[in-house]
């Protein structure tokens, strides 16, 4: 479900709380970080275990605010499996450079946990691939 950015108006993420709450059981793929209101999803994704998160075109829409954002949901989201990076583009070019630039700023907010001392670096590899791969795999039920 495509919130935040895509039609300004009504789609702030808090619209799609009743319908959440009332399918505890239905897995919900919100996207794009809900830009511009990134901290009221990941306030509801701590709250309605059923939501994950794509952080599709956030991070093309404003590194530094995706930065932000993705440091957040590490310290709040007692799931880390929830969280995963899509594509969302019409062509390979624009895929390629949208990854290669997911890989760079997930690489700089790592670094940054585990300089704070907030993670370790084998716990930072490990949660940079269940973002970049093992997440959508298991969300999709590819393997």
């Amino acid at each position: 479900m495509h919130v935040g950015t895509a039609i300004i108006r009504g789609s702030h993420p808090l619209k799609v709380a009743g319908l959440i709450e009332r399918h505890p059981r239905t897995r919900f793929l919100l996207m794009h970080l809900a830009y511009p209101w990134s901290h009221d999803l990941l306030g509801m994704a701590f709250v309605y275990r059923n939501i994950w998160l794509d952080l599709t075109w956030s991070l093309l829409l404003s590194p530094s605010h995706f930065k932000l954002a993705l440091h957040e949901a590490i310290e709040m989201l007692p799931d880390e499996s929830r969280m995963m990076l899509g594509g969302d583009n019409w062509h390979v070019e624009e895929t390629y450079g949208t990854m290669k630039l997911a890989r760079r700023l997930i690489g700089e907010v790592l670094e940054e946990k585990i300089a704070s001392g907030y993670l370790v670096e084998d716990d930072a590899r490990r949660l940079a691939a269940k973002i970049l791969r093992e997440n959508a795999i298991g969300f999709f039920r590819l393997s």
